[in-house]
């Protein structure tokens, strides 16, 4: 908005230009990401990223993959021009980075940090309806294809753990909150507090929802893609109990 009287609508996009998007929830993030070989791009590498949004096959109580939304989105804030994508499975498209494992909407908005303070976004969190939490590594100024590195880091609910009872049938809806944790004589790293829930229907009660606080103890490495294919993501029955 150059004008704040006379604001004017610049672009607008869909499902004709964003592949396998969903109802889209997302808050976008605006960052700055400079995308090798690229053409479309503003001249301030401005962009736009976001969650694939919400697939409604996700209003049933029993667990359920998801057949769109389970993408994340990076355009450029100038012209709306997709800049790259991650997807997994059963939507359309094909994506720059396709990860089996994301079967499940993204609703909520993606968390975008600029780790080593050069104006540029390096690391990226999100959360899907599956119970998963995702982290990437954004490697500026390479091209789409090897543009961001990424996996899982924690599956807590149905997802990608074999138990699709409705009583681990957990749900996120938000991404997670990022701090950034150095205690007195101790390597620093990055917590990820988040709740699951079940917004479609709030008074179900079938599941048993919590709220998680995860260490992601590599904050300012990266990561290559057979780093993450490798790495064991953390599960709920790995973590500390203290709701007593």
């Amino acid at each position: 908005v150059t004008r704040r009287t006379a604001p004017t609508l610049r672009w607008m996009r869909g499902p004709g230009e964003l592949p396998g998007i969903g109802e889209t929830w997302s808050t976008p993030t605006i960052a700055r990401v400079r995308v090798g070989g690229s053409a479309t791009q503003n001249g301030e590498n401005l962009v736009l990223i976001f969650g694939g949004g919400y697939d409604d096959a996700q209003q049933n109580y029993q667990y359920t993959t998801d057949n769109s939304g389970n993408r994340v989105f990076m355009v450029d804030a100038q012209s709306g021009a997709l800049l790259w994508y991650a997807g997994g499975p059963g939507a359309t498209g094909t994506p720059d980075l396709e990860l089996d494992e994301m079967t499940h909407s993204i609703p909520g908005r993606v968390v975008t940090l600029d780790i080593d303070g050069d104006a540029y976004a390096d690391r990226m969190y999100a959360a899907d309806m599956g119970g998963r939490v995702w982290r990437f590594d954004i490697w500026n100024g390479r091209g789409r294809d090897e543009l961001v590195t990424g996996g899982m880091l924690a599956t807590l609910g149905g997802g990608s753990t074999g138990d699709t009872s409705i009583e681990n049938n957990r749900r996120f809806y938000y991404a997670p909150d990022v701090a950034l944790i150095q205690r007195r004589g101790a390597d620093p790293y990055y917590n990820l507090a988040i709740g699951s829930g079940y917004r479609g229907h709030p008074l179900h009660t079938e599941t048993r929802d919590r709220f998680y606080s995860i260490r992601d103890r590599n904050p300012f490495t990266k990561l290559t893609q057979s780093q993450y294919d490798a790495v064991t993501p953390v599960r709920d029955a790995d973590l500390v109990n203290i709701t007593p």
